[in-house]
């Protein structure tokens, strides 16, 4: 049932007055991914009748509420905010390619797979869930250009005391350039996918409450049939 506090909070002006909208929905996300193991374990692991429709649908539900919660966190939330966010970012960008262009730290041939991208008309011809999977590639990719960064920068034991890259390094002047390198990377991958996050937002928000109202109507069944006749 806590599943259902962040929902009906957006809907109760009592409850969107208490404490902040981002802890709801990582308690919603926490207790949504919690929920398929918690069936599992209250059927016994196994999968006939209401449970095995109950832990499908909460896990499609989870999996979902997942790739929300990602999408919800690249893309503005109006119009307005978008246009904003645009003007915003690309003055941004300028700068922290100004700043990455003075260093001399790291070579530019070296941050220039951070920075790579498909171009407009790829991303474009994308199915949705093709854009989901890039964006996410992107940025699991962007994590392991940034460690190749390090260990250029960093010398041999440089490498071992960041695993390779992976963990920032004691040197000021380099981790202050990747986390503009990183920031740029970042803005540049969400202005190039923000018409495409907000479709594949909007088709995940579509997909996410059906799902989740069958598993409220189940569980509301299952209940029910219990108490009335014991049967489980």
């Amino acid at each position: 049932m806590a599943i259902f506090l962040y929902p009906i909070r957006k809907r109760c002006n009592w409850l969107r007055q208490r404490g902040n909208n981002k802890h709801w929905l990582d308690f919603h996300i926490l207790f949504g991914v919690t929920a398929p193991f918690v069936i599992a374990i209250h059927a016994s692991v196994k999968f006939g009748g209401l449970a095995g429709m109950a832990f499908w649908i909460m896990s499609a539900v989870a999996l979902s509420g997942v790739a929300s919660k990602y999408l919800f966190a690249q893309i503005p939330r109006s119009l307005n905010a978008a246009a904003l966010f645009l003007k915003e970012a690309q003055e941004l960008l300028a700068q922290l390619g100004g700043q990455l262009t003075e260093q001399r730290i790291v070579p530019a041939a070296v941050l220039a797979p951070v920075f790579r991208l498909p171009s407009d008309d790829e991303v474009q011809s994308q199915s949705m869930v093709t854009a989901l999977g890039t964006m996410v590639a992107l940025d699991i990719a962007r994590v392991f250009h940034i460690a190749r960064v390090r260990r250029h920068a960093a010398g041999r034991w440089g490498k071992l005391g960041t695993l390779g890259g992976l963990l920032s390094s004691r040197n000021a002047e380099l981790e202050q350039v990747i986390d503009a390198a990183r920031h740029q990377a970042s803005l540049a991958k969400r202005i190039l996918f923000l018409a495409r996050s907000q479709q594949v937002f909007h088709f995940w928000h579509v997909v996410h409450k059906p799902f989740s109202y069958s598993f409220a109507v189940l569980a509301g069944i299952h209940i029910v049939v219990v108490m009335l006749f014991g049967v489980r």
